[in-house]
């Protein structure tokens, strides 16, 4: 089964700062999907990058096939909806225990 998202070593800098540094990940239909992390780990970054409101620094980034800067961010945005990707943050995660 082909992924609906597609991340492919995406990296983006600010300045000297790596916000995000090789990071790749595929979502394949029906799957459920979540970002964890500490505050500053780039969760937001990547939604950003995944919505097309941002622009990575290196790497692709496909949803359905298409590289996100082929589509426009109102395209990009209603692609991620229309399949129900869902991203939850959850401020506890410092709490979590395994």
């Amino acid at each position: 089964m082909s992924a609906i998202i597609h991340v492919n070593n995406i990296q983006k800098t600010f300045g000297k700062v790596n916000a995000l540094k090789d990071v790749s990940f595929n979502v394949k239909k029906g799957e459920t999907f979540g970002l964890l992390g500490p505050s500053g780990a780039g969760k937001t970054t990547l939604i950003q990058m995944l919505t097309g409101q941002l622009k990575q620094t290196k790497g692709n980034i496909h949803i359905w096939g298409k590289e996100i800067h082929q589509l426009n961010k109102k395209n990009s945005i209603n692609r991620l909806v229309s399949f129900r990707i869902i991203v939850v943050c959850i401020r506890g995660y410092p709490f979590m225990k395994t």
